[in-house]
Protein backbone atom coordinates (compact mmCIF):
# COMPACT_ATOMS: atom_id res chain seq x y z
CA UNK A 1 0.00 0.00 0.00
CA UNK A 2 1.00 3.59 -0.57
CA UNK A 3 -0.76 6.46 1.16
CA UNK A 4 -0.86 9.90 -0.47
CA UNK A 5 -2.72 12.27 1.81
CA UNK A 6 -6.08 10.77 2.68
CA UNK A 7 -6.05 8.31 -0.27
CA UNK A 8 -4.42 4.87 -0.09
CA UNK A 9 -3.43 2.94 -3.24
CA UNK A 10 -2.71 -0.77 -3.04
CA UNK A 11 -2.30 -4.14 -4.75
CA UNK A 12 -3.83 -7.32 -3.33
CA UNK A 13 -2.62 -10.71 -4.63
CA UNK A 14 -4.07 -14.09 -3.59
CA UNK A 15 -1.25 -16.52 -2.86
CA UNK A 16 -3.63 -19.50 -2.88
CA UNK A 17 -5.64 -20.55 -5.91
CA UNK A 18 -9.43 -20.79 -5.69
CA UNK A 19 -10.91 -24.04 -7.08
CA UNK A 20 -14.59 -24.51 -7.90
CA UNK A 21 -16.48 -27.70 -7.08
CA UNK A 22 -16.66 -30.16 -9.99
CA UNK A 23 -19.81 -30.68 -12.02
CA UNK A 24 -20.68 -33.94 -13.81
CA UNK A 25 -23.24 -34.82 -16.45
CA UNK A 26 -23.90 -37.86 -18.64
CA UNK A 27 -24.89 -37.81 -22.31
CA UNK A 28 -26.12 -40.65 -24.49
CA UNK A 29 -24.17 -41.30 -27.69
CA UNK A 30 -27.38 -42.06 -29.65
CA UNK A 31 -30.94 -43.26 -29.11
CA UNK A 32 -30.10 -46.74 -30.41
CA UNK A 33 -26.68 -47.19 -28.76
CA UNK A 34 -27.59 -45.99 -25.22
CA UNK A 35 -23.93 -45.62 -24.22
CA UNK A 36 -23.41 -42.96 -21.55
CA UNK A 37 -20.51 -40.56 -21.87
CA UNK A 38 -19.56 -38.76 -18.67
CA UNK A 39 -18.30 -35.18 -18.63
CA UNK A 40 -16.70 -33.71 -15.51
CA UNK A 41 -15.56 -30.09 -15.28
CA UNK A 42 -14.17 -27.66 -12.73
CA UNK A 43 -12.04 -24.52 -12.82
CA UNK A 44 -9.25 -22.95 -10.82
CA UNK A 45 -8.87 -19.20 -10.42
CA UNK A 46 -5.16 -18.30 -10.37
CA UNK A 47 -3.20 -15.04 -10.05
CA UNK A 48 -6.17 -13.18 -8.57
CA UNK A 49 -4.88 -9.60 -8.45
CA UNK A 50 -6.69 -6.44 -7.37
CA UNK A 51 -5.50 -2.84 -7.70
CA UNK A 52 -7.49 -0.69 -5.29
CA UNK A 53 -8.03 2.75 -3.81
CA UNK A 54 -9.25 3.34 -0.24
CA UNK A 55 -10.50 6.64 1.15
CA UNK A 56 -11.49 7.54 4.72
CA UNK A 57 -15.07 8.68 5.25
CA UNK A 58 -15.42 9.19 9.01
CA UNK A 59 -13.30 8.24 12.00
CA UNK A 60 -11.71 4.90 11.18
CA UNK A 61 -14.29 4.02 8.49
CA UNK A 62 -13.18 3.89 4.86
CA UNK A 63 -14.56 2.96 1.45
CA UNK A 64 -12.58 0.84 -0.98
CA UNK A 65 -12.90 0.16 -4.73
CA UNK A 66 -10.70 -1.64 -7.21
CA UNK A 67 -10.15 -3.42 -10.51
CA UNK A 68 -9.61 -7.22 -10.62
CA UNK A 69 -7.70 -9.51 -13.01
CA UNK A 70 -7.76 -13.33 -12.71
CA UNK A 71 -6.61 -16.32 -14.82
CA UNK A 72 -9.14 -19.14 -15.19
CA UNK A 73 -7.67 -22.62 -15.70
CA UNK A 74 -10.22 -25.21 -16.83
CA UNK A 75 -9.90 -28.84 -15.77
CA UNK A 76 -12.15 -31.28 -17.55
CA UNK A 77 -12.53 -34.96 -18.41
CA UNK A 78 -14.88 -35.12 -21.36
CA UNK A 79 -16.28 -38.44 -22.52
CA UNK A 80 -17.64 -36.48 -25.50
CA UNK A 81 -14.06 -35.51 -26.47
CA UNK A 82 -12.03 -32.36 -26.77
CA UNK A 83 -11.19 -29.88 -24.08
CA UNK A 84 -11.90 -26.28 -23.17
CA UNK A 85 -9.09 -23.76 -23.17
CA UNK A 86 -7.98 -21.59 -20.31
CA UNK A 87 -9.03 -17.96 -20.24
CA UNK A 88 -8.96 -14.88 -18.02
CA UNK A 89 -11.41 -12.27 -16.86
CA UNK A 90 -11.56 -8.88 -15.23
CA UNK A 91 -13.94 -7.32 -12.78
CA UNK A 92 -14.38 -4.76 -10.05
CA UNK A 93 -14.72 -4.77 -6.29
CA UNK A 94 -16.20 -2.32 -3.79
CA UNK A 95 -16.83 -2.27 -0.08
CA UNK A 96 -16.07 -0.65 3.23
CA UNK A 97 -13.96 -1.23 6.29
CA UNK A 98 -12.74 0.03 9.63
CA UNK A 99 -9.13 0.59 10.71
CA UNK A 100 -7.94 1.42 14.21
CA UNK A 101 -4.32 2.12 15.16
CA UNK A 102 -3.41 0.14 18.28
CA UNK A 103 0.16 1.34 18.97
CA UNK A 104 3.60 1.92 17.43
CA UNK A 105 2.38 1.73 13.82
CA UNK A 106 0.29 -1.42 14.37
CA UNK A 107 -3.36 -1.29 13.34
CA UNK A 108 -6.25 -3.70 13.17
CA UNK A 109 -8.41 -3.60 10.06
CA UNK A 110 -11.70 -5.26 9.18
CA UNK A 111 -13.43 -5.01 5.83
CA UNK A 112 -16.29 -6.39 3.76
CA UNK A 113 -16.08 -6.41 -0.07
CA UNK A 114 -18.26 -7.49 -2.95
CA UNK A 115 -16.90 -8.41 -6.41
CA UNK A 116 -18.43 -8.68 -9.89
CA UNK A 117 -16.56 -10.45 -12.72
CA UNK A 118 -16.99 -10.14 -16.48
CA UNK A 119 -18.62 -13.06 -18.34
CA UNK A 120 -16.37 -15.71 -19.96
CA UNK A 121 -16.90 -18.05 -22.91
CA UNK A 122 -14.62 -20.81 -24.21
CA UNK A 123 -14.92 -23.19 -27.19
CA UNK A 124 -14.38 -26.96 -27.25
CA UNK A 125 -11.19 -27.90 -29.13
CA UNK A 126 -12.88 -30.87 -30.87
CA UNK A 127 -16.21 -29.29 -31.72
CA UNK A 128 -15.79 -25.53 -31.98
CA UNK A 129 -19.55 -24.98 -32.05
CA UNK A 130 -19.75 -26.34 -28.49
CA UNK A 131 -19.05 -23.64 -25.92
CA UNK A 132 -19.19 -23.14 -22.20
CA UNK A 133 -20.28 -19.72 -21.00
CA UNK A 134 -20.25 -18.50 -17.42
CA UNK A 135 -22.22 -15.37 -16.59
CA UNK A 136 -23.09 -13.36 -13.52
CA UNK A 137 -19.98 -14.32 -11.52
CA UNK A 138 -20.04 -12.56 -8.15
CA UNK A 139 -18.33 -13.01 -4.84
CA UNK A 140 -18.09 -11.54 -1.37
CA UNK A 141 -15.35 -11.53 1.23
CA UNK A 142 -14.77 -10.40 4.78
CA UNK A 143 -11.42 -10.25 6.49
CA UNK A 144 -9.66 -9.04 9.58
CA UNK A 145 -6.01 -7.99 9.24
CA UNK A 146 -3.19 -6.80 11.45
CA UNK A 147 -1.34 -3.99 9.67
CA UNK A 148 2.15 -2.61 10.35
CA UNK A 149 3.03 0.83 9.00
CA UNK A 150 6.72 1.59 8.45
Amino acid sequence: EYTAGPVTFGIDYHLEDITTPSATNAQWTSDSDKTALTNTVKATFENHTTAYIAMPVWGGLYVKAGAIYVDIKTQEKLGTGGEYGNTDTTGFTAGFGFQHEVQDGFSIRGEVLGAQYDDVKVNNSKNTTTTVEVTDMMGASARVSIVKTF
